[in-house]
């Protein structure tokens, strides 16, 4: 089967799957399999968490370990961390969403985006996880966003830290704060259905105009 790696440090909690992230890989093993290398510390615990890139399905595989001493790999049972929320808002960008440009230099204002208010009742540390069809590319500003000006106030970005060509953020947001989440897309003129996935310490708000 066509496998993706994670390893963690100390521990793993599937509510939110990038918390305590070390590194993942979904090919650099060949033949669809994942390779990890990393610096590993003695007296240390860390997780590896194995999972198939497609939904839904099973099969037998081997861990094997190499490095400048032997590796004791335990299969562990993993319950639930319940005080993690998760908030999550579903849309579509199509033809009729604004538009801006997100690049150094544009031709013309070709990215369709949706911008997303985001209000949290606990301040706290929050990852933010898209998926989605599209190549998505995200932002995330203080207060307000100007799409002449996309710049201005922007205090996080990124482009394929969720895997799968999706962005993701592990961002610390307060409740006195207002944050604008920009949704758009790494090609000019892409649309498409999208879900946004807040983890925190507690319930997002979403609000779009």
């Amino acid at each position: 089967m066509d496998t993706f790696g994670y390893i963690y440090n100390s521990t793993w909690n599937p509510v939110d799957p990038y918390e305590n992230l070390l590194s993942m890989d979904d090919d650099t093993g060949g033949n669809g399999q994942f390779l990890l290398a990393n610096v590993l510390q003695a007296m240390t615990t860390y997780m590896v968490v194995l999972s198939a890139y497609d939904e839904r399905v099973t099969g037998r595989f081997s861990l094997i370990g190499y490095g400048p001493d032997s590796i004791s790999l335990v299969r562990v049972n993993i319950t639930t961390n319940s005080s993690k929320v998760k908030s999550i808002y579903s849309s579509t960008l199509t033809t009729r969403s604004p538009q801006f440009c997100h690049r150094p230099t544009c031709p013309t204002a070709t990215y369709f985006y949706q911008p997303i208010q985001v209000i949290v009742s606990t301040t706290g540390t929050y990852t933010v996880l898209c998926s989605s069809n599209m190549d998505s590319t995200g932002y995330i500003y203080n207060n307000t966003f100007y799409s002449s000006f996309p710049i201005l106030n922007q205090f996080a970005s990124d482009d394929d830290s969720g895997g799968g060509r999706q962005f993701m953020f592990r961002v610390f947001l307060q409740t006195v704060g207002k944050y604008i989440l920009i949704v758009t897309t790494y090609k000019q003129n892409a649309t498409g259905s999208f879900s946004i996935r807040i983890i925190g310490d507690g319930p997002v708000n979403f609000v779009s105009p």
